[in-house]
């Protein structure tokens, strides 16, 4: 009988110490959901509402998009570089029209190596005023601006500047047209004339496509590479959407939607992090560019230039190795990261972020993936430019080094990966 009394009490201790630290974990959530709305009170975060749309238009985009009639040798189109599943190549620098293999299989072969990364998708035509890592499209105030001048028959039909981002990869040697004598587009010298080109006899040939451009745009006699572009430009807003995450769920209300170590996480995002900086609005970016102190690597025959980022297309000195700010939506299946792939992991990110001149002056081609490439990739470890990395930083917590605990940075990373869907 005693021995039954003993085991009921036991048990009566238990449960209420279960029954108190379910209290005390209710009550820590309380408290940092009242946190957490008072730092996002000071902020333009939003939850994403969007609802993607599926018409005739993204039927002809995804139709495009998937087509390798699209690039100059017929061997690579939109998705080779940006996968359905992750938007982008799972490479460091991407290999264009040459190349062989899809993701991390992906080879160079003839190929020449691109010089940046493929930027992901995600979150894209959705209200950004500039489109490449350098921003050399732009569409502000229905103003565009592209590297190559293009007719009102064409830029008339774009809204956004993804519809013209999707077009200049077919004009690039490098990555979609080939090189010339390969093929009768890269013999063509006029870019507008190859995209007409293209459009003519590779495409508007096809009855399928004229029907599939007639559906998308009813009442259109003339269809132009205008049409194209919109077509795909409107897919991929409305493909690589990303909403009803962990993080837009709890902006919406939910409270459970994040973890403890998630809200934590999105405390130091918020604050101590210096993430809100940048990653900012409901695209997790404030559509500017900057520079973060990013290593420079390059194919040793393909590009040995120096990458000097919006400078190169802006050529203000202010502009000097800055990069356009991605968007975060879905982050955690975009790796490698930054405008070259030149960081592998989240965790190398924020390890970057914890301390840029550490991680900028230390950096190892070790930590690269460097088995796609039959070139030699290079580090540039020029004391020089490197200290002009660095010191045009213009976050100065950043240059002094955010000093995040092993308990912070896990908890920041745990928030990241609560915006995928």
């Amino acid at each position: 009988m005693k021995r039954l009394l003993l085991i009921s009490a036991l048990l009566l201790v238990g449960c209420g110490q279960g029954q108190g630290e379910e209290e005390e974990e209710q009550r820590r959530n309380q408290e940092i959901d009242a946190q957490i709305s008072d730092m996002i009170r000071r902020t333009d975060l939003s939850a994403n509402n969007y609802i993607e749309v599926s018409n005739n238009v993204t039927v002809l985009g995804e139709k495009l998009f998937l087509d390798n009639r699209l690039s100059g040798n017929q061997d690579i189109s939109c998705s080779t570089c940006h996968s359905l599943t992750t938007s982008g190549d799972d490479i460091p620098l991407s290999i264009g029209a040459g190349g062989s293999g899809l993701s991390v299989n992906r080879t160079q072969e003839t190929a020449k190596v691109i010089r940046r990364n493929s930027s992901p998708l995600y979150a894209l035509g959705q209200g950004q005023s500039f489109a490449f890592h350098d921003g050399r499209v732009s569409f502000i105030n229905g103003n565009l601006t592209t590297p190559t001048q293009l007719s009102a028959s064409i830029t008339s039909v774009f809204d956004k500047a993804i519809d013209a981002q999707a077009l200049f990869p077919i004009l690039s040697n490098d990555e979609m047209r080939g090189q010339s004598g390969e093929n009768a587009l890269a013999n063509i010298s006029n870019d507008e004339a190859v995209l007409q080109t293209l459009l003519s006899t590779r495409i508007l040939s096809d009855s399928a496509y004229v029907q599939a451009f007639q559906s998308a745009f009813p009442g259109v006699n003339t269809f132009t590479a205008g049409h194209m572009g919109h077509a795909i430009g409107t897919f991929i807003k409305n493909k690589f959407n990303v909403r009803d995450t962990p993080f837009d769920l709890y902006l919406n209300g939910n409270s459970t939607a994040l973890s403890l170590s998630q809200k934590r996480g999105l405390q130091v995002f918020l604050g101590k992090g210096q993430c809100i900086r940048c990653h900012s609005g409901v695209n997790l970016q404030d559509d500017e560019f900057h520079s973060v102190g990013i290593p420079h690597i390059f194919p040793l025959v393909s590009s040995l230039a120096d990458d000097q980022g919006r400078y190169e297309i802006s050529g203000n000195s202010n502009d000097l190795y800055k990069f356009k700010t991605p968007s975060l939506r879905n982050v955690a299946k975009t790796a490698p990261y930054m405008h070259n792939g030149s960081l592998k992991t989240l965790d190398d990110v924020i390890n970057h972020y914890n301390n840029v001149n550490f991680s900028l002056f230390n950096y190892s081609l070790a930590n690269l993936a460097t088995e796609s490439y039959s070139e030699t990739i290079l580090l540039d470890s020029n004391a020089t430019r490197n200290s002009i990395r660095f010191n045009i930083i213009d976050n100065g917590a950043l240059k002094r080094g955010l000093r995040l605990s092993a308990t912070e940075r896990a908890d920041l990373k745990s928030f990241l990966e609560s915006l995928s869907d």
